[in-house]
């Protein structure tokens, strides 16, 4: 059986085309397939982002919102690698994707797959779906110094990122543009709920409530101000990384949970401190040619 095609970028996070689509090399043909087939709960939770969208900060509210805002009772083993993440050959941690199945209920599972390769219990219906919409702007920075984070030797440049990430169809995940456009298509669907980063941001105390009404739990104003509380980026920082340093070797928690350049900032708006005059006028040219027949509004040109 012959290698999928693989591309190189000058980090070590290198991506490989299985099944027509660009991903990061521990998604495979047999990740895939197992996310695919994957045995769905009626009360799953599935935080269904592009990368670098709020797709922990979400699933941390999902985990609080079941704990009643109690953060001692959420179990870190759920987080944070997404189902479709394989492991190395040699590595003796469990995938997310054999590991999941003995998880107690509520799940909640966190992936980056586009809808179609969803698993087909979750597409008939089966368990419910968050999906985050994020500033491509913002998400692709905190996603370039994230890929730069794995290798510190590494000479990737910003531009050549945005070549490779934006422009080039080599992306990871399929290119943002089709990847929304997927969950877009659910925002009627009650099986769906649509949240926008930036009104989280502006509002998270109502974005809290909100997801509690979806997942049909009533909280007390006091639970869901403690809510807000812990899941501000610097409280999620250093509770990621005491898990980090207390996980178990061999679980695959040590140094992932808590690594460093897992959340960064969180701020709307901070692709200005990184794109320069002429990336961002063609970043918008080209958004505006991609986004020509949608009807989702972003505001951020």
């Amino acid at each position: 059986m012959s290698s999928p095609p693989q591309a190189k970028i000058p980090a070590k996070m290198d991506i490989v085309c299985v099944q027509g689509v660009w991903w990061p090399e521990l998604v495979t043909e047999q990740s895939l397939k197992a996310v695919k087939t994957f045995e769905v709960r009626d009360d799953d939770v599935w935080v269904a982002t592009w990368p670098k969208a709020g797709t922990h900060w979400v699933a941390e509210i999902c985990h609080l919102i079941f704990h009643n805002g109690d953060v001692d009772k959420v179990d870190r083993a759920q987080q944070p690698m997404p189902l479709e993440f394989d492991v190395k050959p040699g590595d003796n941690r469990l995938p997310r994707y054999r590991a999941a199945p003995s998880w107690k209920s509520p799940r909640v599972l966190v992936t980056h797959v586009p809808k179609r390769f969803l698993p087909d219990q979750l597409l008939g219906g089966k368990g419910k779906v968050i999906t985050v919409i994020r500033n491509l702007k913002d998400s692709l920075v905190s996603n370039y110094y994230f890929v730069k984070g794995w290798d510190p030797e590494s000479t990737l440049t910003f531009e050549e990122y945005l070549q490779k990430y934006l422009y080039s169809g080599q992306v990871s995940f399929t290119p943002w543009f089709d990847h929304v456009a997927e969950y877009w298509s659910e925002r009627h669907s009650q099986q769906y709920l649509l949240l926008k980063y930036e009104d989280m941001k502006a509002d998270t105390r109502g974005a809290v409530i909100q997801i509690a009404d979806f997942l049909g739990r009533v909280l007390s104003d006091e639970v869901i101000d403690k809510i807000v509380g812990l899941v501000t980026v610097k409280s999620m920082k250093e509770r990621y990384n005491v898990a980090g340093e207390l996980a178990a070797p061999g679980t695959g928690m040590a140094g992932k949970v808590g690594a460093p350049n897992l959340m960064r900032k969180g701020i709307v708006g901070d692709w200005k401190n990184t794109f320069t005059v002429a990336q961002n006028e063609k970043f918008n040219e080209c958004y505006r040619e991609k986004m020509a027949d949608s009807d989702l509004r972003l505001g951020f040109l």
